[in-house]
């Protein structure tokens, strides 16, 4: 089984969009656990101004599809991480939602 080590992850920005950037596992802050190695993600709240920690396996940092990670206080989305092809699919979605929702008010 092969894992997938370069990933494509969407911040949310102080705009109200996301910045999407790759992020190698190899790059990315590891730690030892109890079940072997693990993904800690600290991300800064564009949403709440707090910081959030995100801790992941080493096994589902690489091979889940995507990961959906949100703020602690308010509940929304705060990052996509995955295949690039489905974090691009999610933000376009999201993009057209947020352009139909304006269009109505």
């Amino acid at each position: 089984m092969l894992l997938e080590t370069e990933r494509t992850i969407a911040l949310k920005n102080n705009n109200g969009g996301y910045d999407v950037n790759g992020i190698s596992v190899f790059n990315a802050a590891r730690s030892k656990s109890k079940s072997g190695q693990s993904i800690n993600l600290k991300v800064r709240c564009p949403l709440c101004g707090g910081v959030h920690t995100y801790k992941y396996s080493l096994h589902e940092f690489c091979s889940k599809t995507l990961i959906i990670g949100g703020c602690e206080f308010t509940g929304l989305p705060l990052f996509y991480l995955g295949d690039r092809a489905r974090v691009q699919e999610k933000i376009s979605r999201i993009s057209k939602i947020e352009k139909k929702i304006c269009a109505y008010t």
